[in-house]
């Protein structure tokens, strides 16, 4: 379980046409393409959108199965 595994801080991807939800506020977003993200913890929607990332210098909720740990080599590879 990728929950399970994920510290803070640690930088993930997000695949293209994944939705993020801002903390408070309704409106979503889809990813337009994969997209370099980093992992900041438990949200407060534990259930549907368990993750906290941060993007584009905002935080966003995003479904657990929807978020993967980079690599070492993909971090010196990946940039977005």
């Amino acid at each position: 379980k990728i929950m399970d595994t994920l510290q803070k801080g640690d930088l993930i991807h997000i695949p293209q046409g994944v939705f993020l939800v801002a903390p408070g506020s309704a409106p979503c977003l889809k990813t337009d393409r994969p997209r370099t993200a980093i992992f900041l913890g438990t949200s407060t929607w534990k259930g549907l959108f368990p993750a906290l990332v941060f993007l584009d210098g905002k935080q966003f909720m995003v479904r657990s199965d929807h978020i993967y740990l980079l690599k070492e080599q993909e971090k010196k590879s990946n940039v977005s």
